[in-house]
């Protein structure tokens, strides 16, 4: 099943562990049209409840950033906000406060999985 809705893969070794980014037919048109690589955050957000929200970018500062292949970059955000907020999207107007969480064992891991598709023209994602 996850074959047909996503059947592009990529496998790499990241910390030592493998990776791996599945992609949609319709993902894949859209990053072969892309002249920058499309950034994919994959947060993983403690506040008053645990969030592994997926975000996506044309560019970043992020330090921790990791090519995929020519069109595909990701980056592993482990953070702590200072509100309690449960809303999926971030709120660009007057956001919470987030610390990166920099030591301890959220900070070494890495995602196993990302899943991406693009629908209705927008990137679309989660990860495991």
């Amino acid at each position: 099943m996850k074959f047909e809705k996503f059947p592009h893969r990529i496998s790499q070794q990241i910390n030592d562990k493998p990776f791996q980014v599945y992609w949609s037919k319709s993902a894949e048109r859209e990053l072969q049209q892309r002249t920058q690589p499309l950034i994919v955050e994959m947060e993983l957000k403690f506040a008053c409840m645990v969030r592994m929200l997926v975000h996506f970018h044309s560019e970043t500062d992020n330090p921790n950033l990791i090519t995929i292949n020519d069109h595909l970059q990701v980056f592993y955000y482990p953070v702590i906000s200072q509100a309690c907020d449960i809303s999926e999207q971030k709120n660009t107007s007057n956001p919470p406060e987030m610390v990166e969480i920099t030591t301890g064992p959220m900070a070494g891991k890495f995602p196993k999985k990302l899943d991406i598709d693009f629908v209705k023209g927008e990137w679309v994602g989660s990860w495991h």
